[in-house]
């Protein structure tokens, strides 16, 4: 429960920075738009959370080793995530350590691979079904 609170956390403060810069970069977009645009992102993280939180389990990390897995998958370094999680950069890079030999890697770009693999896009016309676990986003598709 108090990892599903910290992650939880974790995404609503990055999901505030995406929508933001989305927003603020396309002022041309209608509210109910910039609505839409917010929602999606915080479906798509909560999506790629969950991701996180499967491969959490499989490797069985601790509560601490998940929120920093976390962080590291959406490409936040060090420096971050000790001001993130108030925590010290060496207590950050002891953790990072721990993921990456419990898990088997050796970069943090296998961990943003790791987590694209547990997200399964299923394409059907002009709609896109990502799954993770038990979260789904629905998503217009682009021609």
């Amino acid at each position: 429960m108090v990892l599903r609170k910290a992650v939880h956390s974790l995404l609503s403060t990055i999901i505030v920075g995406l929508t933001s810069v989305y927003v603020k970069t396309d002022s041309l977009l209608y509210e109910d738009e910039k609505n839409d645009a917010k929602l999606k992102a915080a479906c798509l993280l909560d999506v790629w959370g969950e991701s996180c939180s499967i491969v959490a389990r499989q490797y069985k990390l601790s509560p601490r080793e998940s929120e920093v897995l976390l962080l590291l998958s959406t490409g936040r370094n060090t420096e971050r995530i000790s001001e993130l999680l108030c925590i010290s950069m060496h207590t950050v890079k002891t953790h990072t350590y721990h993921i990456y030999q419990k898990i088997g890697i050796s970069s943090q770009q296998q961990i943003i691979d790791m987590i694209e693999a547990n997200i399964k896009p299923i394409k059907a016309g002009r709609q896109c079904l990502y799954l993770s676990g038990n979260k789904a986003l629905l998503c217009g598709v682009s021609q």
